[in-house]
């Protein structure tokens, strides 16, 4: 699996647009390729609302983590904002979108929410206009991953997109795979662990 940018093939242009949201940690240059639509997170801090990779980069945020005293806490894509995107869908374009764990985000289920609402209101307008185009395909998956991690999947889904593979493909590939990612992390310093409420302050006493 690499990360960096992917060229597309002119003559066959894909058929599928990937959408996935900011907690990929995906390389500003990947988040350019016109197959890919990236959903960005909202982050509270000290009372101020911040875009996720809009007025946000990694650099601020982690310097506002280092002069605040009080823990950022962050919002998921609403469901409006979710069948925003997939409405703005190119014509005749299936979607798969991948999203963190809905274990540890809500994302994921809210996509759920924007697929069958954007799905009901397409069956009402086709009712009134017989001649409206057919809703979308839209399949959703659960990375049960996060950060980096999910990352790798996305570019892994974007490569075969662009090698031509059809969505049922994709998706079985994507599942299979989705068990053998691992992700290891290490920290300089437990205090946003503990401030964060991952671990207790015992813990943190401890460790340190």
């Amino acid at each position: 699996i690499r990360l960096g940018a992917i060229s597309a093939d002119k003559k066959h242009p894909p058929g599928i647009h990937l959408v996935t949201d900011s907690t990929s940690d995906l390389p500003s240059d990947l988040k350019q390729n016109p197959n890919l639509g990236v959903i960005p997170v909202t982050v509270q801090i000290e009372g101020e609302t911040f875009i996720d990779g809009v007025n946000l980069e990694p650099e601020g945020f982690y310097r506002q983590l280092r002069q605040t005293s009080s823990f950022p806490t962050t919002s998921p894509a609403s469901a409006e904002d979710i069948g925003a995107l997939f409405r703005k869908t190119e014509a005749g374009k299936e979607i798969l979108a991948l999203f963190p764990s809905a274990e540890l985000s809500q994302t994921f289920q809210n996509a759920v929410t924007a697929r069958d609402a954007g799905r009901e209101q397409m069956i009402a307008k086709r009712s009134q206009r017989p001649g409206e185009s057919p809703p979308p395909r839209i399949e959703l998956l659960d990375s049960r991953l996060v950060s980096t991690a999910m990352g790798l999947l996305v570019v892994e889904a974007l490569d075969r997109i662009e090698e031509g593979w059809p969505l049922d493909r994709i998706r079985t590939h994507v599942e299979r795979i989705i068990p053998t990612v691992r992700s290891f992390f290490m920290v300089d310093t437990l205090e946003y662990m503990q401030r964060g409420g991952t671990i207790g302050r015992m813990r943190d006493a401890m460790g340190t």
